[in-house]
């Protein structure tokens, strides 16, 4: 990687420097390590909502947090209205979901 400081313009450029301009030049190396692949059971999730209770109708964010660390985790929020029959929310797949307008008891629940 090239570090470059052009002392005579507001946008550096390497032809500035190359063809007798002033300034600094800087090359720093560097290795990209990739994060381990996540192996074995994942920790458990911490499921955290910005609103306790929503009275009438309402939304609100949930944000799961892990210890789990590692590539290839993933998430799946599902949503129910009993607490027993799961159902997979359709693109809710990341660490944060927002509930959209919720009016009826509804349960949520995020799978790592």
């Amino acid at each position: 990687m090239r570090a470059v400081m052009d002392y005579n313009a507001t946008s550096p450029s390497p032809c500035t420097l190359a063809s007798g301009g002033r300034g600094e030049a800087e090359d720093y190396t560097f290795e990209v390590i990739a994060s381990p692949p996540c192996s074995g059971a994942p920790t458990g999730v911490t499921i955290t909502p910005a609103t306790t209770t929503l009275c009438g109708s309402g939304s609100t964010t949930f944000t799961a947090t892990t210890t789990s660390t590692g590539t290839g985790i993933t998430y799946q929020w599902e949503s129910s209205p009993d607490g027993t029959a799961w159902t997979p929310i359709s693109g809710a797949n990341n660490s944060t979901f927002g509930s959209g307008t919720v009016s009826s008891t509804t349960y949520y629940h995020c799978i790592l």
